[in-house]
Formats: C-alpha cells, sequence, structure tokens
C-alpha cells in the first residue's frame, strides 16, 4: 500500500479512528461511542489493517484485516452515519500506522488516549498475567526481559517501557497530519469523567456532544483474576462465554460477561518505589510529551 491512495473510490471507509495507546480505555471509549445512533463503529476492534508490521506474518498465523476490501467490508451498512470508526490500539506504535492511514483516509480524524507511562506499562503486564501469556509473573524481572523478547514479540502489548514512550508515536502522526486531525486525551481524565470525555469526542468526530452515553460499564480493565477457573470458562472462548453469547442477544451477552469478568478481577498496586523508580526512567519522554501537546504531565513524574 506505500505509496498508493485509495482517496476517491467508491467504497465506505472511516471518518475516525482510536489509534491508542494500549491499556488506556480504548475498548471503554470505542463501547460508548458507538452507542451515538449517528456513529457506526467497525464490528471487530483492533483490525490492524494500518499496521501490517504488528500483522504478525505467515510464521506468527497472520492477524488482523489486511486486505482493503476486506476492510471495506467492515463497514458495510455505514451509509447512514454521520461519523464512522474503528479502534486498533496497535496504531500509535506501529512504525507504519500514521503513513498508511494518511494515504487512504488522509481527512480523518484520530483521537489518542495516553496513561501514566508506569501505569499504563504495569496493566499490560497484568493483562498479560490475567491471560496466561506472561510466564514471568515478576513485575521488573519482565521489565528485565523486554530488550530480549522486542524481535519475537507479535503485539505491541508485550512492550511494557517501548510502549509506554510516546513521544515518537506521537510525533509519527504529528508529521503525517494537521493537528486539528488530531485529539489527545488522558487517560486519568476519562477515568475520572468518561461522560464529559466522551461527549468531547462525539463533537470532535463530528456527532455534537449533547449525547448521555452509558459509562456503567468498564471494558477490559486491568487486573488479575481471584478464580483463574472462572476467568477460563467466562473468558476466551470459554465455555460459559459461548454458550451465553449463543443464547443472549449479543450486545445483553457481552455485557453480561463484562460484569462477571470485572468482579472477578482484582488490580494488585504498583509498589510506590517500583513506581517512582519506573517513572524517572520515562521523565526524559514524558518532557517530549509536554512539549508537544502544550500539558502539564508533571503526575506522571516520580
Amino acid at each position: 500500500m506505500a505509496g498508493t491512495t485509495y482517496v476517491g473510490t467508491d467504497v465506505t471507509l472511516p471518518t475516525f479512528i482510536i489509534i491508542g495507546a494500549a491499556k488506556s480505555g480504548t475498548t471503554s471509549l470505542y463501547r460508548y461511542l458507538e452507542q451515538h445512533p449517528a456513529v457506526f463503529m467497525s464490528p471487530v476492534k483492533e483490525t490492524l489493517f494500518f499496521a501490517p508490521d504488528w500483522w504478525g506474518g505467515p510464521e506468527g498465523g497472520g492477524r488482523g484485516v489486511q486486505t482493503l476490501e476486506a476492510y471495506e467490508a467492515l463497514f458495510a451498512g455505514a451509509d447512514a452515519a454521520r461519523a464512522i470508526g474503528e479502534a486498533s490500539p496497535q496504531y500509535l506504535s506501529s512504525k507504519e500506522a500514521a503513513a498508511r492511514i494518511k494515504s487512504v483516509v488522509p481527512d480523518a480524524r484520530l483521537i489518542a488516549i495516553l496513561r501514566d507511562p508506569a501505569e499504563r506499562a504495569y496493566s499490560a503486564f497484568l493483562h498479560l498475567v490475567r491471560d496466561g501469556a506472561e510466564p514471568i509473573k515478576d513485575f521488573p524481572a519482565a521489565l528485565a526481559a523486554e530488550e530480549q523478547r522486542v524481535g519475537d514479540v507479535d503485539d505491541p502489548i508485550w512492550l511494557y517501557r517501548e510502549g509506554s514512550q510516546y513521544a515518537d508515536q506521537l510525533e509519527r502522526y504529528y508529521e503525517h497530519f494537521r493537528p486539528e486531525q488530531l485529539r489527545v486525551y488522558l487517560y486519568e481524565e476519562f477515568a475520572a469523567d468518561p461522560v464529559r470525555v466522551t461527549q468531547d469526542a462525539l463533537e470532535f468526530v463530528g456527532v455534537g456532544g449533547d449525547f448521555v452515553p452509558d459509562v456503567s460499564l468498564r471494558f477490559n480493565p486491568g487486573g488479575v483474576p481471584r478464580s483463574e477457573r472462572l476467568h477460563r470458562v467466562v473468558g476466551g472462548d470459554g465455555r460459559l462465554r459461548q454458550a451465553m453469547m449463543r443464547w443472549l442477544p449479543p450486545a445483553l451477552g457481552r455485557d453480561v460477561l463484562v460484569r462477571v469478568i470485572n468482579r472477578n478481577l482484582v488490580k494488585p498496586e504498583l509498589p510506590e518505589d517500583m513506581r517512582r523508580e519506573l517513572a524517572a526512567s520515562f521523565v526524559p519522554d514524558i518532557e517530549r510529551v509536554e512539549k508537544l501537546l502544550q500539558r502539564d504531565l508533571s503526575a506522571w513524574k516520580p
């Protein structure tokens, strides 16, 4: 797709994209935005279409939507919508996504949510522990292993440190898009007032900001299961999940499962001494982000 433009072709494509960061509330924002009657969201979250560096390739089994035709098919039936969107948090860390988005949907509006880098790294670690993917259960040891893992991982969620360094990631987007096309929120403000942030995002994507979303559910929160057995049957391809999605309306089945999963999760606190040490390592990057966004991010510093 490099160097190719599809602008002007008779296809339905997104007018806005949630680009990340991972473990920063993107799933919740995706679910809140799709409640608006004038918004159509891709039924597949994490299409990865614009991030071939995270497809995994044939040896990794391949992931994501990899052709324009398949990507366009996700938005069938969106003709009546005033705003059409998708959410792939891998786009922020992708080294290719910004240029590819520019070549296909140059006028798209882009939404990013940034989280305290130390907390985001820890949440990503807990996510992988929760799903049984992270064999190293000690956070400092997992951080130390990152450098050796970089060339082998197929998802940026494994990049605890690198995924929390936002300056280079944002600069790629500011290089390709006008500043008014990007809206950057902080996870902390989204968590504190999800209605206000969602309404601002709705205004940004062009459908007005008066709609009041139901924000009673948090989607894909960090944490580890109290009962691993319960998590296995309600998460992933668990038997209970399959049965509920078969017999209940999809949205109802999903929401019931989310409530069960959330009640079964507990989030261990990141020890304060570890947080300070980790935050100190991020200070140079945080200061670059402060200049890019013209925002005070001292709360992220030690």
